[in-house]
């Protein structure tokens, strides 16, 4: 039988029931492939927004940063070590310093995360200093190990 006839034998109250459930699936079809989507997008939108302006904020703070350290006056490898040395003296007994060559030796002991980190900001714009190699562990949420420091290049 053909599906035409099989539908024309049905009740209307039947062929009723069947386009609607008919429409109810169409319906859940282009919800599910048109508008879900683009619904989960709209939403989606304002929190990658935020994301990222936030990234370009930091890559903005960044640019103003390398500008800063373009400017600078090179420091000699004398003046960097004794900068280092200040800031290690500032560092409540987290950090020491021992210069090796050209190269300085940083020993972290249980440094929270925001002191080394402000430690690390200081060398690279205060004694223009950059991290060379680094041998930490985190344990409690602080910090130990070994940081090898590259001093300036002389002026």
């Amino acid at each position: 039988m053909k599906l035409k006839q099989r539908w024309q034998q049905l009740s209307m109250r039947e062929q009723s029931r069947l386009s609607g459930l008919a429409l109810i699936l169409a319906a859940g079809l282009v919800w599910q492939l048109a508008i879900a989507p683009a619904w989960q997008a709209i939403q989606n939108a304002q929190a990658q927004q935020i994301r990222l302006a936030e990234q370009l904020n930091d890559m903005q703070n960044l640019k103003a940063q390398v500008a800063v350290l373009r400017h600078q006056t090179p420091l000699s490898k004398d003046d960097a070590w004794r900068v280092l040395q200040g800031l290690s003296a500032k560092g409540e007994g987290h950090f020491s310093i021992s210069l090796q060559g050209d190269k300085v030796l940083l020993q972290v002991k249980n440094a929270p995360p925001q002191a080394l980190a402000s430690w690390l900001s200081r060398a690279r714009t205060q004694a223009q200093s950059t991290p060379d190699q680094a041998h930490l562990s985190q344990s409690d949420g602080n910090w130990s190990g070994q940081l090898i420091m590259r001093l300036p290049h002389q002026p």
